[in-house]
């Protein structure tokens, strides 16, 4: 191991009695390097308030609590609550809020900041990924941004063009343009998760690119298209809209889309104008 590799990896936490829980996807990141690409990635400045979903060791945190005016960290791990509350004893502009991000409302989070807006940064649980993104994107008060570590495949997935697309990449790209600013190994955690990692970073639309209620038939009508991914776009979507066939196939024709074509091949307006043809 050379000398820039022994300075970017640090060692295994020194927390007496530590057991990472896998129930709750825990990977604690031992990476500096790493570390500062999320960091960067956020774009933080010295006004910014900033969201932390799962502060564990609060490696993280430290690196956030000294650059920005702010910073909320959720932790749901009871045992690691004692350090966290030390380390915000240290910073008075850190507030640490006990609890499952998901079953936090967004009342409560909004108490915790002095104002809004606010920024997530946070190396997130795995097996909850999607459901955190999908709870802030479409939210009563959605962040700026996301500057998030996840799983390699799914922040591919996310990031994905027309032709791979899939409901997570409409689900997001709706609300913002997302981009992979690093691929990270998963020598970069202890323990070693069984996949690589990515940091993912969302920037924010001021307003989703479309109405609520037109995104709602967006989901619908995506929804149906992706239901069997290797049946054409005019089958997939007769049948699982169970409309006839014909009808679907003149919709598509109207508008320039090829009735073989399958739903990961359409863009986000082609979604939309697709809603205003076929009832939903």
């Amino acid at each position: 191991m050379n000398r820039k590799e022994k300075r970017r990896l640090r060692r295994t936490p020194s927390i007496p009695g530590l057991k990472p829980k896998k129930h709750l996807s825990q990977n604690f990141l031992m990476d500096d390097e790493v570390l500062e690409s999320i960091v960067d990635a956020a774009d933080l400045q010295p006004n910014d308030q900033i969201l932390e979903i799962g502060a564990g060791t609060g490696i993280l945190t430290q690196a956030l609590v000294p650059l920005v005016q702010r910073v909320v960290a959720v932790e749901i791990d009871e045992s690691l609550l004692p350090g966290l509350h030390k380390l915000a004893a240290a910073h008075p502009n850190l507030t640490i809020l006990p609890g499952d991000i998901m079953q936090l409302g967004f009342a409560v989070l909004e108490k915790a900041f002095s104002r809004v807006p606010y920024k997530v940064v946070a190396n997130v649980p795995y097996h909850i990924t999607s459901a955190i993104i999908k709870k802030f994107l479409d939210s009563p008060a959605p962040p700026t941004s996301l500057t998030l570590l996840v799983q390699a495949e799914v922040a591919e997935r996310i990031c994905a063009l027309p032709g791979h697309m899939s409901l997570l990449s409409l689900s997001v790209q709706l609300f913002g343009e997302p981009a992979i600013v690093a691929k990270v190994p998963a020598t970069a955690f202890w323990p070693a998760p069984d996949v690589d990692s990515a940091v993912l970073h969302i920037d924010t639309y001021a307003k989703p690119l479309f109405a609520a209620e037109v995104r709602q038939k967006i989901f619908t009508l995506a929804k149906a298209g992706f239901a069997n991914r290797r049946k054409t776009l005019a089958n997939s979507l007769s049948s699982s809209l169970r409309t006839r066939r014909e009808i679907v196939e003149k919709a598509l024709k109207i508008l320039e889309i090829e009735p073989l074509q399958r739903a990961q091949e359409l863009t986000l307006d082609q979604w939309a104008w697709l809603t205003t043809k076929l009832d939903v």
